[in-house]
């Protein structure tokens, strides 16, 4: 299983920059070339951790339908999923936890069998809970993520991350036993 880094995103970012700039400098009309450059652009930069800029582009891109008519389903799914991120990341929670509804709807309808996706849009969901506070709201959420990373073959990364997602959500909801509990599991899989 291939694990993007960061030169990755760079590339990424590098090469969907220079398909807006062909198509913006030229004037080609929009097609699924330039909208989906766009898309990835956008989702580069959330990878990299430039929030503000990623929000900018998703903004401009669901501002235009002649851009996003061009979306398929991964292409929306990939795009809620770091417009969902990129709002928590900028505190901006509400938003997050609109784009996250969204993206468990697209995940659940069309790709209920692709655990990796399903996992990622209850781990971000319940993320987007436990940045606004709503510990309770979570947990169901990192609790459905665990089972299914328990299903996804070599899924230890992803059962670190929602094991310490759930930890947290358990300690600030005063349920300490279960936050140790989870933190120690999570602990095992790296020894």
């Amino acid at each position: 299983e291939y694990s993007f880094g960061h030169d990755d995103y760079q590339e990424v970012k590098r090469y969907s920059e220079n398909v807006v700039n062909i198509y913006e400098n030229n004037n080609f009309p929009v097609d699924k070339y330039y909208s989906v450059s766009g898309a990835y652009l956008a989702i580069a930069f959330t990878c990299l951790g430039d929030h503000e800029t990623a929000l900018r582009v998703f903004n401009y891109l669901l501002s235009r339908s002649d851009i996003y008519n061009y979306f398929d389903d991964k292409v929306w799914t990939l795009t809620f999923l770091a417009f969902a991120e990129s709002n928590v990341a900028v505190g901006k929670y509400a938003m997050a936890e609109e784009y996250c509804h969204k993206l468990e709807l697209l995940v659940n309808d069309k790709f209920a069998k692709n655990k990796l996706l399903n996992f990622l849009a209850n781990n971000e969901y319940g993320y987007a809970f436990l940045c606004h506070g709503e510990y309770q709201k979570s947990i169901p959420y990192f609790e459905k993520a665990l089972d299914i990373s328990m299903s996804i073959k070599n899924g230890y990364q992803q059962q670190t991350s929602v094991l310490t997602n759930l930890g947290l959500s358990y300690y600030y909801s005063s349920e300490f036993a279960k936050s140790l509990e989870c933190l120690t599991k999570c602990r095992q899989i790296y020894d």
